[in-house]
């Protein structure tokens, strides 16, 4: 408030007053917005937004000052994210500024590969085809790069045992994942017999008996691998038989894959039985100089082997017989 009062010579006065308001018609003058930031993402490749207003430089030239920013501290965002700041003084005057916030991908991918991979070899091979096929997943990035970095190329043909196989997964960011595994070929095809023994038939001893023979030699196999298949046999050589006895001949390879054939021995008795026959009989003819001829077949002696003979005689018992027959 100003007052003014006026005096003349004699002494009578005169007053007035007025007011003088001063009004802020500035808006607050901003010299940084603070520079855009870089967050770095979680794992679903999101960031909350921090409170950012701390970072604007400015003027004023009134006390009395709100700065707000949009969107506001603690919303989750993703991608790239404009935000945007808005002062403005007791007078209402306002100035603004925004500013870029992005998410930094510092997360590599996550590469699946097998532990391994394990296939037979193929029918006749030493050898087998495998297949593969690695994921990766990624927080940012929907389409990451795999590419192989090592070994043959799934569907190609693998080498007997264990050949390594590399991979890796790029992102977005340029983030990098690897990962290795084995394939590993087995043989798992058997021995081909193509040569079995036929039945065989064995002469029995002086017990009756025939001695297993080892008849491994008379087997022959290939292999798709092992070019040295082992030859086995059940019964074992030297098994004493008698009659039918069944021989199983075994071609097992290096990994234990096994084939069988199997033949028939016979025992049989090709020696004769041995004999002694009575001594001389004597016997009184009758008026016609004849005689019934007797059972003499309890006066041999015989042995077999085997065993089972049985003794005939001839003639018959009960002929008649001049005195001079002899049996």
């Amino acid at each position: 408030m100003n007052s003014f009062t006026a005096i003349d010579g004699a002494g009578l006065s005169a007053a007035c007053s007025f007011s003088v308001t001063v009004s802020d018609n500035e808006a607050p003058v901003i010299s940084d917005c603070g520079g855009d930031q870089i967050l770095a993402g979680n794992a679903n490749c999101q960031a909350m937004l921090p409170d950012l207003t701390g970072n604007i430089s400015f003027d004023n030239n009134c006390p009395g000052l709100t700065i707000t920013q949009s969107p506001v501290a603690g919303m989750v965002i993703m991608g790239s994210t404009s935000v945007s700041f808005t002062l403005t003084d007791g007078s209402g005057n306002s100035s603004g500024c925004s500013i870029n916030v992005s998410i930094e991908d510092n997360t590599a991918p996550v590469l699946n590969c097998p532990a391994s991979v394990t296939v037979g070899t193929t029918a006749g091979t030493c050898t087998g085809i495998a297949t593969f096929a690695p994921t990766a997943t990624d927080n940012c990035d929907n389409n990451v790069a795999i590419m192989q970095t090592g070994g043959p190329a799934s569907g190609s043909v693998f080498s007997l045992g264990a050949t390594p196989v590399s991979f890796s997964a790029t992102d977005d960011a340029g983030n990098v994942s690897n990962c290795d595994f084995d394939v590993v070929v087995s043989d798992d095809d058997a021995p081909t017999i193509t040569v079995c023994p036929p039945d065989i038939s064995l002469s029995t001893d002086a017990n009756c008996e025939a001695i297993t023979a080892d008849y491994t030699a008379l087997v022959a196999a290939n292999d798709n691998c092992d070019p040295d298949v082992t030859i086995t046999q059940s019964p074992a050589p030297g098994t004493v038989s008698g009659g039918f006895l069944t021989i199983v001949m075994t071609a097992t390879d290096g990994t234990g894959n096994a084939s069988s054939c199997s033949f028939q021995t016979t025992a049989e008795d090709m020696t004769a039985p041995t004999i002694t026959c009575p001594a001389t009989q004597s016997f009184n003819a009758d008026d016609d100089c004849q005689t019934p001829l007797p059972d003499f077949t309890g006066l041999a002696t015989a042995t077999d082997n085997c065993g089972g003979f049985t003794v005939t005689q001839s003639p018959l018992a009960g002929n008649w017989s001049v005195l001079v027959k002899h049996l």
